[in-house]
């Protein structure tokens, strides 16, 4: 059996909240709008996807499913499941993760 303790606690609150946002979104979005979403973009030719705070990104390596909180054109600020930040630069992030 697992002890229960603040990290596990914590992480529990925060994929709580999170289906709570989601479900508030859903619920005042505009009908149809979610699903026709584009996160691509014609960038100098090539298609790339957009990152934004607030995407949800699965990594490759191990499948932990982390958070971006803050993006700049280099680089992205990533919120793991236990709410630690993790920097990341663009290659990493188009090699190492995709979208969830």
């Amino acid at each position: 059996m697992n002890k229960l303790d603040s990290s596990v606690i914590l992480k529990l609150l925060r994929e709580e909240r999170s289906k709570q946002l989601d479900a508030l979104r859903e619920e005042f979005a505009p009908q149809g709008l979610a699903e026709n979403v584009n996160v691509n973009m014609n960038v100098g030719g090539v298609t790339k996807k957009v990152i934004t705070p607030g995407l949800k990104l699965r990594s490759k390596a191990g499948g932990k499913l982390y958070t971006v909180k803050a993006v700049s054109p280099t680089s992205a600020v990533l919120l793991d499941p236990t709410g630690l930040e993790v920097a990341v630069t663009d290659q990493q992030l188009e090699g190492g993760f995709d979208l969830d």
